[in-house]
């Protein structure tokens, strides 16, 4: 089981594969979250662009950042 501790910073997962298949055809990333035994609150998806997958899955993550930077910075003073 996950820590409880660590599992409450993340707030969604974003995945990159590029040929997904088999047991990957069904979300890999959202797969990779429930098999951590992290909760099912977490929301993950997972990106196809074939060799940019783990470019565009950054992007994505990274602009979600950007996009919540300042309820993220008043949480963090808040949280201190």
């Amino acid at each position: 089981m996950a820590d409880v501790k660590a599992v409450v910073y993340i707030d969604d997962v974003v995945a990159g594969c590029v040929v997904q298949a088999s047991e990957q055809a069904l979300n890999i990333g959202r797969s990779a979250v429930l098999a951590a035994g992290w909760p099912e609150s977490i929301p993950a998806t997972t990106v196809d662009r074939q060799c940019g997958s783990s470019q565009q899955a950054a992007h994505f993550a990274a602009h979600a950042v950007i996009a919540a930077a300042p309820r993220t910075s008043s949480w963090r003073a808040a949280s201190r």
